[in-house]
């Protein structure tokens, strides 16, 4: 009986996830989230490509790391960071479809800008040519976030999930 009632338990929180993404084209899902998806994995690839050499020898107090979520599970394990990140896009993708389109669209625009702030922290501290490579980032963050976010304008104030 004990088993059943986790199974039933297990299956209605399953069909809550389904649920939140129900009604979302996957043209509409690809288009408002790969490059966040991009640029958030580039991030941290940044972020541990440049990590020095006694944190690769284990020793986490040598981390360098801004963000004070990622580096409390950088400070435990580097590959726990992968988890992390799933666990994010788990609690910002509702965000961006589940709530108003005023809600979603801005979720998404932070992310456009967030990521490539941190990146070039990165690029600017570490490579010869950074700021090269951050004006590189930057305008085609830029122009990419407009081909994004264009079509959706005139949702930007709206009180309806996104749609398209």
């Amino acid at each position: 009986m004990k088993h059943e009632v986790s199974q039933a338990a297990l299956k209605v929180r399953m069909n809550r996830v389904r649920d939140w993404y129900t009604g979302v084209s996957p043209a509409l899902a690809i288009r408002l989230l790969v490059l966040p998806v991009m640029l958030s994995v580039i991030d941290f690839s940044v972020t541990l490509s440049f990590q020095p050499p006694e944190y690769w020898d284990g020793d986490r107090a040598a981390l360098v790391e801004a963000n004070p979520i990622a580096r409390w599970v950088l400070m435990a394990h580097p590959l726990l960071i992968v988890p992390a990140m799933l666990a994010w896009y788990a609690l910002v993708f509702p965000l961006v479809f589940q709530t108003p389109a005023r809600i979603g669209l801005r979720v998404i625009a932070a992310h456009l800008l967030a990521y490539p702030i941190s990146i070039s922290g990165w690029l600017v501290r570490m490579c010869k040519d950074g700021w090269g490579w951050v004006a590189l980032l930057v305008i085609s963050v830029a122009i990419l976030t407009i081909g994004i976010l264009w079509p959706f304008r005139r949702q930007w104030n709206s009180p309806v999930r996104i749609h398209r």
